[in-house]
């Protein structure tokens, strides 16, 4: 049992570092690879942090390694360190374009946010310090002071599928990160060696503690659960653990874990929807949500950015088929509440995936060109592979099962308070 607790609250860190070693390029903006061997890009895991990364275009049917893809926005996401001092963050204005910035610590917690919702579409500079910290704020920045020395910086720029992306374009370019103790120094990026790729699988127990203990180095375990990590001292976890590690047992317990995460968890709500996860700041003491969210969902940010809902079944509790056709109905008194925008994606269950179909179309909602609302106000969407009559609002669907994500960006206080009540998927036949 004591294994098994220690993999799910460390489990975290490994995804973490998995991640990390994903989303951090190996080749900066001059081109320089960030193996001082200068080994081949795709043989190393050495990576540049301290450096934006963007993803330039939508993502459509054709990309299968991101699965319930969000079509909403481009991505930029930097890896930051802290250990040679505090970082500048440098935004753009972007209009009237949505924007937003999430801060995780590298226990996955979502502990603070920039852009839109919290701080308008201004250009705007974050100071990002430490809790060991001690200094003056520089003027006109924005302090960020972060519980780890690691931090996943994700940021979600809003882009609408068939528009010129070069406003987009212009903002990612636009992001910067640099030294805060040299703000005018030309900076592009640290070279670390993540020591863990992404293709590797959780099941090596040797590799876990490595990647655990070499994290905990950088991002020890909060004052707070101090005593709680000290436990697991006696498995080898810990920077300074000397006990020789049983990795028969940690292999058993990673295996175990790993197989619990891997079953289907949601949080019903009524009408077929449900929630994948239920997060706000962040996880409390709740280290096993943490771990299913770590493992399933990573990334993923409270509910007052971004609501997510989803719909696997009809309102007789049956199995969604593009096959049939499905009417989905918000009466005029029962619009979906957001306060930036909102979209219902279409995803093929078989490998939760975007669909392909004859009018490029993966997500309808508020910003789609041509939404027709119903006389009275009210919203029909029509679900299903066969295209319906002219002149409504069709979502495609794959002729086979499917399930939708009903995504909300700056979510109303209805959905916050789960007073919101979510229209059944009601078969037309």
């Amino acid at each position: 049992m004591l294994a098994r607790e220690a993999v799910v609250y460390f489990l975290p860190l490994y995804e973490m570092a998995r991640m990390q070693a994903a989303g951090s390029p190996r080749r900066n903006s001059a081109g320089r690879n960030a193996d001082p061997a200068q080994m081949p890009p795709l043989d190393t895991t050495w990576r540049w942090i301290n450096l934006f990364s963007h993803r330039r275009q939508l993502l459509g049917a054709a990309d299968r390694r991101v699965v319930t893809s969000n079509a909403d926005t481009l991505y930029s996401n930097a890896w930051l360190n802290l250990q040679r001092g505090p970082l500048l963050v440098q935004v753009p204005d972007t209009g009237e374009r949505y924007q937003s910035f999430t801060f995780l610590d590298f226990w996955t917690n979502p502990f603070a946010y920039g852009g839109t919702r919290t701080h308008g579409n201004h250009a705007r500079t974050y100071f990002v310090h430490g809790q060991r910290w001690n200094g003056k704020v520089p003027e006109g920045t924005t302090p960020v002071m972060s519980p780890t020395n690691d931090i996943w910086l994700v940021g979600r720029i809003q882009a609408d599928r068939g528009e010129n992306l070069t406003a987009v374009h212009s903002v990612q370019d636009s992001l910067r990160v640099v030294m805060a103790d040299r703000p005018g120094y030309p900076f592009d990026g640290t070279a670390i060696d993540t020591g863990i790729d992404l293709k590797q699988p959780l099941r090596d127990p040797s590799l876990f503690l490595q990647i655990v203990n070499q994290a905990l180095r950088m991002n020890p375990a909060p004052a707070s659960e101090a005593a709680l990590a000290s436990r697991f001292s006696a498995l080898g976890f810990g920077p300074e653990a000397a006990t020789l590690p049983d990795f028969g047992l940690l292999g058993e317990a990673i295996a175990f874990v790993a197989e619990v995460l891997a079953k289907p968890y949601s949080v019903p709500l009524k009408g077929g929807w449900s929630l994948p996860f239920d997060i706000h700041e962040g996880y409390g003491r709740n280290f096993a949500l943490r771990a299913r969210v770590a493992r399933n969902h990573i990334g993923a940010v409270g509910h007052e950015e971004a609501f997510y809902v989803m719909a696997e079944v009809d309102s007789f509790g049956q199995e969604l088929n593009g096959q049939q056709r499905y009417l989905l109905h918000f009466p005029p008194d029962a619009l979906p509440e957001a306060y930036a925008f909102w979209s219902v994606t279409m995803y093929r269950k078989s490998d939760r995936t975007l669909v392909d179909n004859t009018i490029e179309r993966h997500c309808i909602g508020s910003r789609t060109p041509g939404l027709r609302h119903d006389a009275n106000g009210g919203l029909t969407i029509i679900m299903g592979a066969k295209q319906p009559p002219a002149g409504t609002n069709w979502l495609p669907a794959p002729p086979e099962p499917f399930y939708v994500a009903l995504r909300l960006y700056q979510p109303g206080p209805a959905h916050l308070e789960r007073r919101f009540s979510y229209p059944p998927i009601q078969r037309q036949d």
